[in-house]
Parts: C-alpha cells; sequence; structure tokens
C-alpha cells in the first residue's frame, strides 16, 4: 500500500486464512507542514503556524491590515498563503484643484504630508499637513487650499471694467470697457485664465470715446456723423457761403469745437435810399 502525497507510512495488507486483509500492520500518517508566520495577524509570531497535512488554521489580520484568512496545511508541505497587508488609509484626504497627490498611497503605520499645488495657499506658510494611519485610524488635521488671486496683470482704472477683480487660480473671466470706452477687439473684451496661478490672456485696451457731434453748414452736418475716440480727428469742410471749418479733435471726452458762420456779403450802400449813408448795406449769406 502506498500513501497519498502529503501522507507517510504505507505497508503490505495480507490477506490471511479467515479470507480478510491483514492492515494491522499498515499505515498512512500526515505529513508536518513548514513552520511559518504571517506578520501583522495572530499568528506574527515565528514558526507559530504549525500543523500536519490537511490542517487548517484561521488567520485574523490585526486592525488597519487585511485580508486574512485561512492557512491550510497542502500535500505539498507547505501552508497555502494568507496575508496581511497595510490597507489603504486614504478615504477622509481631500482631493481636486489644488490638493497634492503626495498622501494618495498612504497605508496603516504610513506617514506623509500633503501640500497644496502651485497657485493655491494652505494658510500654513506652505508646510502643508502631515498625516499618519496607526491600527488603519486615519489622524491629522485636513489640508485646506484656496485658490491665489490672479490679478496683478489685470488692467484697471478709467474704462477698464471690474468683471475681473477676483481671478483666482483655475478660474476664468472676461473683461469689458466701461461705457465711453471702446476696446480693440469689436466690444467682446478680453478673455482671461489663471492656470496652476499662471496669468493667461492678451491684455485689454480701453480707449475713450466722444459723444458723437455735428457742425451745420458743413458736410458733417448730420446728426452724430462726427464720431471717434480718444486722440482721432476728423477734417470739417464748410459749405459755399459759410466760413470756418478745420479739424475737430476728441480730446478729454468731447470734440474740439469748429463752426461754419455764414459768410458776410461785402457792406455797400444806394444813392437815394434809406441806404445812402456808406456801408450801411450789410448782412450775411
Amino acid at each position: 500500500m502506498q500513501c497519498n502525497t502529503g501522507y507517510t507510512g504505507g505497508g503490505l495488507a495480507t490477506c490471511n486464512f479467515s479470507a480478510q486483509f491483514d492492515i494491522s500492520a499498515v499505515g498512512c500518517s500526515p505529513i508536518p507542514c513548514a513552520t511559518t508566520s504571517i506578520s501583522n495577524s495572530n499568528f506574527a509570531s515565528t514558526n507559530s503556524v504549525q500543523g500536519v497535512t490537511g490542517d487548517t488554521r484561521t488567520v485574523t489580520c490585526n486592525a488597519g491590515y487585511g485580508p486574512g484568512g485561512v492557512a491550510t496545511c497542502q500535500p505539498s508541505s507547505v501552508f497555502s498563503t494568507v496575508s496581511c497587508n497595510a490597507l489603504s488609509c486614504t478615504s477622509t484626504i481631500p482631493t481636486g484643484l489644488g490638493y497634492g497627490s503626495q498622501c494618495t498611497e498612504l497605508v496603516t503605520a504610513g506617514v506623509c504630508t500633503q501640500q497644496c499645488t502651485a497657485g493655491y495657499s494652505d494658510g500654513v506658510s506652505g508646510a502643508g499637513r502631515s498625516y499618519t494611519c496607526p491600527a488603519g485610524v486615519f489622524t491629522g488635521t485636513l489640508l485646506t487650499c484656496l485658490p491665489s488671486l490672479c490679478t496683478s496683470s489685470i488692467p484697471s482704472g478709467a474704462g477698464f471694467g471690474s468683471e475681473c477683480a477676483s481671478l483666482v487660480t483655475d478660474g476664468n473671466c472676461t473683461q469689458h470697457c466701461t461705457p465711453g470706452y471702446f476696446d480693440d477687439n469689436n466690444g467682446a473684451g478680453q478673455d482671461y485664465a489663471c492656470p496652476a496661478g499662471v496669468f493667461s490672456g492678451t491684455l485689454l485696451t480701453c480707449t475713450r470715446s466722444c459723444p458723437a457731434s455735428q457742425v451745420s453748414n458743413s458736410d458733417h452736418a448730420n446728426s452724430g456723423s462726427i464720431t471717434g475716440v480718444e486722440g482721432e480727428t476728423v477734417q470739417v469742410v464748410c459749405n459755399t457761403g459759410f466760413v470756418g471749418g478745420g479739424v475737430t479733435t476728441c480730446q478729454a471726452g468731447s470734440f474740439s469745437v469748429v463752426t461754419c458762420a455764414p459768410r458776410p456779403c461785402e457792406s455797400t450802400s444806394f444813392a437815394n435810399s434809406n441806404y445812402a449813408a456808406a456801408n450801411s448795406l450789410s448782412g450775411y449769406y
């Protein structure tokens, strides 16, 4: 008789005169498995896992470790593998915009320091927050990351809108000119962004405009026919019979004064009339 793998013994079974096999001297005993231990469990002591083929040992992991399970003494004389590994301890750690990834692999008994990403402030002078996880219990003051202002490059003052006065890291906005000013983008303003705390965008230019005007008795007599922005000029030509005209300039919010006045006729007199006196007859076109 030959024993199965994992057992020792065997021998000869003899059929005796009573027509039965004599197996009193035959047997198969389980072989002991190599002793072992399992860290972070109830079998952490050296060689504490013992047994013979077919024996089982229930492994209970310490707090913060897993998965544990049942170790079986196999026919190969080796216990089946059961482990107690450090468990993840990250469920409480803040994530998202502004939060660094330094602690994404924190496990039981581990330590780490989480910091804010560029363009965010942690309120502790950039030191971040340190976390630990004794026995699987998260310990530490959670980090708070607030976006920093990103407005130092944005133009301000007369003519510039305040739509972007609160632009912060990873934000975006569109700045427009205020009424009475024109931008250089057909009135669409300019878009700004601040990825990772770095300002991005073409700066808005706002030029002051003058109220539309006109000059009677000229080629710009139609209402609102004189338009322009600060510094621009318009040539005004008077109609026949009128004098004046010239260049009107948009300055300090209004066009300079240009007029077209009626041209005076040359004075004269008529003898033997109520206009007999010299140059008594006078007037304008």
